[in-house]
């Protein structure tokens, strides 16, 4: 995921077809809960080894798909979430 992010930053073009093209809520949503499927082994693999009391999350946009798959598995009541803001 890293290596697309670092190519469509290179590529403002395509980063902003990308991103008007997944701009309806419909279309959002089927993409992120694909996003969520695919990568949803990788983001439990953490809490079932670790068995954390809180997760913190520092990127807002990518909130969901954490929250989606804990619930999914059944971790959702056990571990927190949180958003921590680092910026200006």
């Amino acid at each position: 995921m890293e290596s697309q992010y670092k190519f469509m930053v290179k590529h403002v073009q395509l980063w902003k077809v990308a991103f008007h093209s997944t701009s309806p809520r419909w279309i959002h949503c089927a993409y992120l809960a694909a996003l969520a499927a695919f990568y949803a082994k990788e983001l439990e693999a953490g809490p079932m080894e670790y068995k954390p009391d809180i997760i913190i999350s520092v990127h807002p946009l990518m909130q969901h798909i954490p929250l989606w798959v804990l619930k999914w598995r059944g971790l959702q009541e056990e571990t927190s979430l949180c958003y921590s803001h680092s910026g200006p």
